[in-house]
């Protein structure tokens, strides 16, 4: 099970769920995006190692942390464009389903999806207290930011106050398998 979770924190794993995930509809060539950009870091990191000459590498290992906060936001980003796929009749309904539950484990193990959701739910609530917002869109965003807040309390560890020992609230939990 140790070695399972390391597996699944990796994330070239998810590179590969990512990949997987292309093949099921036709307009899911945008599931790409993440898969690259992991793909160039991780040449970028090993072209010493390769003896490679690649423009930019040592630019992209110095500033690692923000193309993977960049990779986040085109993670969550992507998530979004495949629930407007729905609508627009490019995807199937399974698209998005098995898509987020792929970010919900993400985001028990990637700080950068956890950021990238902070983000978003400080841009919600700017529009949502802004006097020019309906009431219709406070209501979604309300909806939304429950979802999202939801999700935290039932996959987020929390802290048993007894003991001292991590546990899950909500039941499953992280327990994937």
């Amino acid at each position: 099970m140790t070695y399972l979770q390391a597996i699944l924190m990796n994330d070239a794993c998810h590179s590969l769920l990512f990949s997987l995930q292309i093949i099921m509809d036709k307009f899911n060539y945008y599931m790409i995006f993440p898969v690259i950009v992991s793909a160039v870091l991780a040449l970028s990191e090993n072209t010493k190692l390769m003896n490679i000459n690649i423009p930019y590498a040592d630019t992209m290992i110095k500033n690692k942390e923000n193309i993977i906060q960049g990779r986040a936001h085109i993670e969550v980003a992507i998530g979004f464009v495949s629930i407007l796929g729905i609508f627009l009749k490019l995807n199937s309904i399974l698209t998005p389903i098995i898509y987020w539950q792929l970010i919900r484990v993400r985001y028990t193990l990637n700080p950068y999806i956890k950021e990238t959701f902070k983000e978003i739910n400080k841009y919600a609530n700017s529009v949502k207290n802004s006097d020019k917002c309906p009431g219709l869109v406070k209501t979604i965003i309300d909806k939304i930011q429950w979802a999202v807040e939801y999700m935290n309390k039932m996959y987020a560890p929390q802290q048993n106050q007894g003991q001292g020992q991590e546990q899950n609230q909500g039941g499953s939990g992280c327990n994937i398998f």
